[in-house]
């Protein structure tokens, strides 16, 4: 039996208290990019919203930083519980086509 493997990019969500959400990932470099995001303590899929939002900011953050041309986007999001108030974040992304008649570099 053959099964379809996905790469994606790794983020770590951690609620903190009080609709706090510390978002980490690894940069090129392997250095450690912090992003706190606040939320709307009485929505019980909050992490559903702020798993979203963490995503549209590594998404942000990965057009801003990288040296390719192309523009990135969120393909999918996978959110997996990784303990109390801990889950990690599966982001697959793509890059968005090249117009008709222009060459990518």
């Amino acid at each position: 039996m053959t099964h379809e493997i996905k790469r994606a990019h790794l983020l770590n969500m951690t609620y903190s208290g009080y609709g706090k959400y510390t978002v980490t990932w690894r940069d090129h470099e392997r250095k450690t990019i912090r992003v706190t995001l606040h939320a709307d303590n009485s929505n019980h899929f909050a992490s559903d919203h702020m798993a979203q939002e963490a995503s549209e900011r590594f998404i942000s953050w990965m057009n801003n930083t990288s040296p390719l041309k192309n523009e990135i986007i969120i393909k999918s999001i996978t959110i997996c519980s990784n303990g109390p108030d801990k889950h990690v974040i599966a982001l697959q992304t793509d890059f968005v086509p090249a117009s008709v008649g222009e060459v990518a570099a």
